[in-house]
């Protein structure tokens, strides 16, 4: 009874166009800043190390989220001929959260070993990184109801589960001043409302006939993901490069002080990220088409969003972003003024490889992210520690610029070449 009137409530819409719209924008607003929200308590309630190894453990865990997730969703999203069936894609998240599991392990395993890892910081890390995990499993049930063109829906479970869980982590924190209880309470807290809320609308949404569907391991969706995989993996190791590199090199207040700096890294790319959601089905549906022509043109408006908005949020973080930043995070945060521009130019950039990452799992050209994202990222992990060890924190933040803008024009070009050539061959 609880299931149904619930599923029913979140399934009401008088307009979906407009509820999807409304609610994904809540969504990506409290996915972009719960990490700078949730810091800000522990910058004020908390110790330097609990700073330090709550934003290593986010940015850890965010890579593994990529694992768990294998890039599935825009796979999934846009496959509107329903190549695969929905139990495909649950099977496919099995096997990707055992993954997932493996990689957790083993980088604690390599923190513990080569970094000297404390038992506070590992217990810390794994359980921001099972938070993360429940994240990747609910994930695959919100792609389906995409997928069957109620991301209002799933906007609208996620508004509330993040919105309930920010608010007892922060709650928590503040009452507990333990970093390793709030951590474990809201594992529990972000499990109960990720079963109740999705389980209450999923039945709805799946149309499918199972009983007529093949079961088994779903080899071919693994396949044809992988490089979507591969690409979001190393696209999250290289928008995160600088975390990596500076842990176990800087001390814990300095490490604090650097990803405060860094963290408005993420802020333009999420939120643009709620401008680009909602035209993920529509790009499939221009492609398979043969819509070429309103595809460039759709994806060309869209590059634009992120430009203007990176622009914008840039001219106001030089003149107040420092003062802001060192009074709500209580800490002085002067010599930080170089790596902040660096780092708010760079948010656009991600931005624009989102897009473009976007409509080439659309056009199924995604090969061409990996290619882009590999060398990026092997460029950045063996020339990123010895520009840190021999110049310092800004030089390395310029180098990382760097790489970011040559693989977001490689990959652009890329994307309006096959689109032109496409639109040729019809």
């Amino acid at each position: 009874m609880l299931y149904s009137t619930l599923g029913k409530k979140l399934l009401s819409s008088k307009n979906i166009t407009k509820d999807s719209f409304v609610w994904n924008s809540i969504a990506s607003y409290l996915n972009s800043f719960q990490t700078m929200v949730l810091l800000l308590f522990i910058t004020h309630f908390g110790s330097p190390s609990d700073g330090s190894f709550f934003v290593m453990g986010y940015a850890i865990a965010n890579l593994l989220l990529n694992v768990g997730r294998y890039g599935t969703r825009q796979f999934q999203v846009t496959d509107v001929k329903e190549k695969y069936s929905y139990r495909d894609y649950v099977y496919s998240r099995q096997f990707t959260m055992f993954l997932f599991s493996i990689g957790l392990i083993a980088y604690l395993a390599w923190g513990i070993i080569c970094n000297g890892y404390s038992f506070s910081k590992v217990v810390i890390i794994t359980f921001i990184c099972i938070h993360r995990g429940i994240e990747a499993i609910e994930d695959v049930m919100h792609g389906r109801m995409q997928q069957m063109g109620r991301l209002d829906v799933a906007s609208k479970i996620l508004t509330i589960r993040l919105g309930i869980f920010i608010a007892g982590f922060a709650i928590c924190f503040c009452i507990t001043r333990d970093l390793i209880l709030t951590a474990i309470l809201n594992v529990a807290i972000t499990a109960i409302l990720c079963l109740i809320l999705n389980k209450a609308v999923i039945s709805y949404l799946n149309h499918q006939d199972e009983k007529n569907t093949k079961a088994g391991f779903p080899k071919g969706l693994l396949l044809e993901c992988l490089p979507i995989a591969l690409t979001t993996i190393l696209g999250m190791y290289l928008c995160n490069a600088p975390k990596y590199i500076i842990d176990g090199i800087v001390s814990d207040e300095m490490q604090t002080n650097f990803n405060i700096v860094f963290m408005p890294v993420f802020v333009v790319a999420l939120f643009s990220n709620f401008i680009f959601n909602p035209y993920l089905r529509k790009m499939g549906e221009l492609w398979s088409s043969g819509q070429t022509s309103n595809l460039r043109a759709l994806v060309f408006k869209l590059t634009l969003a992120p430009i203007a908005i990176d622009i914008l949020v840039t001219l106001c973080g030089y003149f107040w972003g420092l003062p802001i930043l060192s009074f709500v995070y209580g800490v002085n945060l002067s010599g930080y003024l170089g790596e902040l521009v660096l780092f708010l130019v760079l948010s656009g950039i991600i931005s624009i490889l989102n897009l473009y990452g976007m409509v080439l799992t659309t056009i199924r050209k995604q090969m061409h992210i990996l290619y882009g994202y590999i060398a990026g990222a092997v460029i950045m992990l063996i020339i990123g520690r010895p520009v840190l060890l021999q110049t310092d924190l800004f030089t390395l933040s310029l180098v990382f610029l760097g790489i970011e803008a040559l693989v977001a024009i490689y990959i652009m070009l890329v994307t309006f070449v096959f689109i032109r050539k496409t639109q040729k061959e019809d």
